[in-house]
């Protein structure tokens, strides 16, 4: 993925509170230059966490994991791979949760991202959707704006939302509507980073 530059990204994760969740699978769908999206190099990258009660039956994982180390090698892989990206999110969420997620494990790293549902409530049929129904989820804007019906799913599918986010990103730009670069960077501490590399 190294030689492209917008990469679709769905972080599922064990809460709504950013600060305190921990990401459990996280969906990468290349978009190349010409707005193409690269289905032949989608991946999952799936994250061990202690998953019980809701969080289980969302994502479908159950289990506790003792192996903290393979839970941030898998970290460490993923932000390598997001490293000199622009993600295209369907909300800000997703850029928050690895911001602190690379936070806690002492990766130092600028995310930079694209916020689709900020797109979509900058066009006419957002700003109308919105204030009829006072809410525009993604599922919405897969029905609505492209006309697609979403797959029917008993857990949430990463892929999937990261496809129907590139989807309605590509829309959104071929129609005219420009993105807005939002970037933020892990918040790290320099005296924890280097303890944490002569303890690991």
């Amino acid at each position: 993925m190294t030689a492209l530059k917008l990469v679709a990204v769905d972080v599922e994760a064990t809460s709504l509170n950013p600060r305190k969740a921990q990401i459990v699978s996280v969906a990468l769908v290349p978009i190349t230059d010409d707005l193409q999206i690269d289905y032949g190099r989608a991946i999952i990258i799936d994250v061990p966490v202690e998953t019980s009660g809701e969080s289980a039956l969302i994502h479908g994982y159950t289990g506790v994991y003792k192996t903290e180390h393979i839970r941030v090698e898998r970290l460490k892989l993923l932000f390598s791979l997001l490293e000199d990206k622009i993600m295209v999110t369907y909300t800000s969420y997703d850029a928050c949760v690895l911001g602190e997620e690379a936070r806690r494990i002492g990766v130092d790293i600028r995310l930079c991202y694209f916020d689709v549902l900020e797109m979509l409530l900058s066009t006419t049929w957002g700003k109308r959707f919105v204030m009829t129904h006072h809410k525009l989820t993604l599922e919405d804007a897969v029905k609505g704006l492209l006309r697609l019906e979403p797959v029917k799913r008993k857990f949430h599918d990463p892929l999937a939302d990261a496809v129907y986010a590139a989807l309605i990103y590509v829309h959104l730009v071929k129609a005219g509507i420009k993105p807005t670069k939002r970037c933020l960077r892990s918040r790290t501490n320099r005296f924890l980073n280097w303890l944490r590399s002569k303890l690991f």
